[in-house]
């Protein structure tokens, strides 16, 4: 018979974890070792629901049963229903090792035509004082905030040790916490920020030390990687603008537009990249909509791109274009292949690798305008120097999808 020693019992365990971590659930039954080394799989990462008061309420009895599975949880999904009655927050007290929390307001309905925002000075002031306690007793690495509606801005700053921050339909509101909440507790630098149908209008002002009277929220001159679905038009590129002037080492770029917000790169991108991301900024995705024939099919992005020829060392390009047959998009072929010429230029981008363009055609009745054939030959003839250059990977597909 071959015994194995306990350490090797601790490696199967984890690779397990990997595999399908409902097994550790019968693992955990073996012995108190056993169900000690499962337990820091089984609690790593949960999710609470504040209104399923059977499922909260026997956690909490097990925490109180074994205070060390606290320990265990280092990431923690809280769904907050603002529409009934929740008992949830008081459990956030005993998660004390808690580094990466995502915050969901939700009121239990399928909303098809997307969530709607609850406001945050709407939730009971003793349960926003739960949500104030857990985050100062946590040391959060990576946050994510969904459906909040009038977040005070400077609760950012009760995040010193924040790296990673993603808001989904989120408006911030430029306004001080409540009287009688502690002190800020430092500014975050961040590496990744994320965000999608979000109002970060008022973080135009709370970025710099340059502002008389204002502290700064966040900190981004170390930022890496930046992702933004616009939405609110012109305000939208507005931030945008002012997280790129911000950031100095910036090295994975992803801007999108929602198909009711306005996005324009013109003047908005090459001169708004600082010095410091130039050397560092490698890879960079556009997902854009074309509207009308009179609508630049890269809505002006390949101007910025020929601003910065010659001083960036991109490697991967990546742009989708949604297209509506309705719209009636442009398809002369020189509109479409300014993006080939602007590559092409002699020791422009002498580290591109990877170049890829992606064209989804979405349509309500059969293509009547042949756009799919059209567009396909654009793909043939309008990027001649990509396909043929040997030294990077060039894709170009054209897809239809119904609406």
């Amino acid at each position: 018979m071959v015994y194995l020693t306990f350490d090797v019992y601790e490696i199967i365990i984890d690779m397990l974890a990997e595999i399908h971590i409902l097994s550790l659930k019968s693992c955990s039954l073996v012995c108190n070792d056993f169900a000690r080394l499962c337990r820091k799989h089984i609690f790593h990462s949960i999710e609470l629901d504040s209104t399923e008061r059977r499922y909260t309420r026997r956690f909490d009895r097990l925490l109180n049963r074994s205070p060390s599975t606290a320990n265990y949880v280092r990431s923690l999904t809280f769904v907050y229903n603002t529409a009934r009655r929740n008992v949830g927050p008081p459990v956030l007290h005993s998660l004390h090792r808690v580094k990466d929390f995502t915050l969901r307001l939700t009121d239990g309905k399928e909303n098809y035509c997307g969530d709607p925002q609850y406001d945050w000075e709407k939730l009971p002031s003793r349960h926003r004082s739960y949500f104030y306690s857990f985050i100062q007793s946590n040391s959060i690495e990576q946050l994510s905030l969904v459906n909040i509606q009038n977040l005070p801005a400077t609760i950012l700053t009760y995040f010193p040790h924040l790296t990673s921050l993603k808001v989904d339909n989120v408006s911030i509101l430029d306004a001080p916490l409540e009287s009688g909440f502690s002190g800020p507790m430092g500014v975050p630098k961040l590496i990744s920020i994320w965000s999608r149908q979000s109002n970060l209008g008022p973080l135009r002002k709370l970025l710099s030390y340059d502002q008389p009277n204002t502290t700064p929220v966040l900190d981004l001159t170390g930022l890496e990687n930046m992702g933004v679905s616009l939405e609110g038009g012109h305000t939208g590129m507005d931030v945008i603008r002012h997280l790129l002037q911000h950031s100095q080492n910036l090295k994975c770029l992803s801007l999108s537009a929602s198909y009711d917000s306005y996005l324009n790169f013109k003047g908005n991108l090459a001169s708004s990249l600082t010095h410091g991301s130039l050397k560092t900024l490698k890879m960079m995705k556009i997902m854009t909509m074309v509207e009308d024939q009179r609508t630049d099919p890269y809505l002006y992005f390949v101007e910025e791109l020929e601003q910065i020829g010659g001083q960036n060392v991109l490697e991967t390009l990546s742009i989708e274009v949604d297209i509506e047959t309705n719209a009636r998009p442009t398809t002369e072929l020189s509109k479409w292949a300014q993006l080939d010429r602007t590559l092409s230029a002699a020791d422009a981008f002498p580290y591109l690798r990877s170049v890829s363009l992606e064209i989804t055609i979405w349509r309500s009745s059969p293509d009547p305008n042949g756009l799919q054939a059209r567009f396909e030959e654009i793909g043939r003839e309008g990027f001649r120097w990509l396909r043929g250059n040997e030294k990077l990977e060039f894709i170009f597909k054209v897809a239809i999808s119904d609406v």
